[in-house]
């Protein structure tokens, strides 16, 4: 028997939780890879319970909070707030109750206020303390950290569309200022403006000549059958729905656009992020490794991970952890890629995993050549790409688990992905305004000790190196653009006649 006491106290809380989330014990000790009966000790406090396991609870039970929520705002009173996160059924004043609803445990949201557990059960069982009122509003503070989201966002994370030219200069030849107009202005509704937009020189098969506006790219052929070519990663998708909110209108109405204008699409990335941890891809790949998937006929199969710095890591976790599982060759028409977004950002921003905010895992659809092209026709009719999106992946990927009785069966987590919530959940808009974030990080990271080195160099033998080496520095064409933007707001940009002045789509 544990000595009883704080770890007593937290197996009597863990399974308040569960009881209050309608999760059985069968489920969750299956959800936890353990047996029920060893499950059945850990919450009668008949066992020790490592910090690992304990975290792994506890984790376990704020998804499944989240999983709850994103089921009950399929009612009608919480339609409205689900942006916000202020659905009815999560205003409730009561600690404790809100507590369970949001899957926190006692000891987490003590840790969090640095308050006594002693006090805080006090708190929710309604005996008066010193400075109530104050630690009160704390705790509803801290609790709003923890309230429930949908576990789940779907962006359009990268395009390659192409588009017939269509204006000819008087010798009969394909017009470069005439093609990329119409695309700039009749498709994307961007201002075509020589301050703003880079053009370069640039050789890329059948291309001749990139177009630059931030993060979108258009490239110009003088051949029939190339035309001009739209590219934009994730973060011109980024910038282009700033522009595309700057218009009333949505992706759809530019999907919808585009195939108005006879474009083919080369290639469609649909993303789709676990905010939560729904998923554990280095579990997943264990599973790859044993067998125990189904991924149909898509046969070439990758998977590797990416050191990170120990200073970037968790204190307590290996620092190669950051793996990645690619399904599917990089030419096949239908791939996918699993990876932990996470730490991609925290080695990309240099920053400790710790303070990542946002997707945990990210699950994304590679589409080309034909399965992007009948992607973008069945979207631009009223179709809803996040059914698209959830049906590909259900159809093509599986994982199993093996049970006791040696048969496979459906891996919990895999299906809790696939399951619950997934009615609810929107495609996801995230705009970007055109800022120096990235320039700025930049300088921070990699550049400011240097610079620091120079200058006080500089001043400690009367030279002026720095301040030369800038005055004498040429702008590149792509600086130029970026400082031509500043102070010009994204709807002066965009071309009057495509602005919509009520969002109205075949979408709704």
């Amino acid at each position: 028997m544990v000595e009883k006491g704080t770890e007593t106290c937290w197996c009597t809380d863990m399974r308040e939780r569960r009881h209050f989330l309608g999760v059985t014990q069968g489920d969750f000790a299956e959800m936890l890879g353990i047996s029920q009966a060893h499950l059945s000790k850990i919450e009668s406090g008949k066992v020790a319970v490592s910090k690992d396991l304990k975290e792994r609870i506890d984790k376990e039970l704020r998804t499944k909070a989240q999983l709850r929520h994103c089921e009950q705002s399929k009612c009608e009173d919480c339609e409205p707030f689900l942006d916000s996160g202020d659905a009815p059924h999560l205003q409730i004043s009561d600690v404790k109750e809100k507590r369970l609803l949001y899957g926190v445990s006692r000891a987490e949201l003590a840790d969090t206020l640095s308050l006594w557990e002693d006090v805080l059960e006090k708190l929710e069982i309604g005996e008066p303390v010193e400075a109530q009122d104050m630690l009160l509003a704390q705790i509803d503070m801290a609790l709003y950290i923890y309230r429930p989201r949908c576990p789940r966002e779907v962006f359009i994370d990268y395009i390659s569309f192409r588009f017939p030219n269509t204006a000819k200069n008087e010798g009969g030849e394909w017009d470069e200022h005439g093609c990329i107009k119409d695309v700039f202005e009749n498709v994307l509704g961007i201002q075509i403006n020589d301050r703003l937009i880079e053009r370069e020189e640039r050789r890329y098969h059948n291309y001749t000549v990139l177009y630059r506006f931030m993060e979108i790219t258009l490239r110009f052929s003088p051949k029939a059958d190339s035309g001009v070519l739209l590219e934009m990663k994730g973060r011109g998708c980024r910038v282009f729905e700033s522009i595309l909110q700057a218009q009333n209108r949505t992706w759809y109405d530019f999907l919808q656009k585009c195939v108005e204008k006879g474009c083919v699409a080369t290639r469609l990335d649909i993303a789709i992020d676990d905010t939560v941890g729904l998923l554990s891809v280095p579990e997943l790949i264990e599973k790859y490794k044993d067998g125990l998937f189904d991924f149909g006929r898509l046969q070439t199969v990758k998977e590797h991970g990416s050191n990170l710095p120990t200073a970037l890591a968790k204190w307590d976790a290996p620092t190669d952890m950051g793996r990645t599982l690619h399904i599917g060759s990089g030419k096949s028409p239908l791939r996918f890629c699993l990876y932990q977004k996470d730490f991609e950002q925290a080695k990309k921003q240099q920053i400790p995993i710790a303070d990542i905010i946002g997707a945990k895992n990210r699950l994304e659809i590679r589409l080309r050549d034909d399965r992007a092209q009948n992607a973008l026709l069945r979207l631009a009719e009223p179709s809803d790409i996040v059914a698209m999106a959830y049906g590909i992946v259900s159809e093509k990927l599986q994982f199993f688990t093996t049970a006791p009785d040696g048969e496979p069966q459906a891996c919990p987590r895999w299906q809790r992905f696939l399951g619950d919530g997934w009615a609810n959940v929107k495609l996801t808009t995230r705009p970007e305004e055109l800022t120096d974030e990235r320039i700025n990080r930049w300088i921070q990271k990699q550049c400011a000790p240097t610079l620091k080195y120079v200058l006080m160099r500089d001043m400690a033998m009367g030279k002026n190196f720095l301040n030369d080496s800038i005055q004498n520095a040429v702008l590149s064409p792509r600086h130029e653009v970026l400082l031509a933007c500043k102070g010009i707001e994204i709807g002066d940009m965009i071309v009057p006649e495509i602005r919509m002045d009520e969002r109205r789509s075949a979408y709704g």
